[in-house]
């Protein structure tokens, strides 16, 4: 058994029903957040080594993963140390 209900964006998607509970269709589901993500994009830039990513996700992967940034965000922070700028480093996980 299905249902129709409207989404946020004003689309009408088809919904099975099962024991009573709604069961979204997975690819509308994808299409719609594919959609809001792609409408929502906005260009970030990492401020440790200025490298330019289109979204806000990709920056904090970045930042988590890449050894290179962590390398030089741990230099900079070591800078600031050494001239009194700041008494406590950031924690990251490792």
């Amino acid at each position: 058994m299905t249902t129709e209900v409207a989404t946020a964006n004003g689309e009408v998607v088809k919904v099975r029903l099962v024991k009573g509970k709604p069961v979204a269709d997975i690819d509308a589901l994808r299409k719609y957040h594919r959609e809001y993500y792609h409408l929502n994009k906005q260009e970030c830039e990492c401020e440790h080594c200025k490298t330019k990513f289109t979204s806000q996700s990709a920056l904090v992967r970045h930042q988590r993963r890449n050894q290179k940034c962590a390398l030089q965000r741990a230099r900079t922070e070591l800078e600031m140390l050494r001239n009194g700028q700041v008494t406590k480093i950031s924690e990251t996980d490792v």
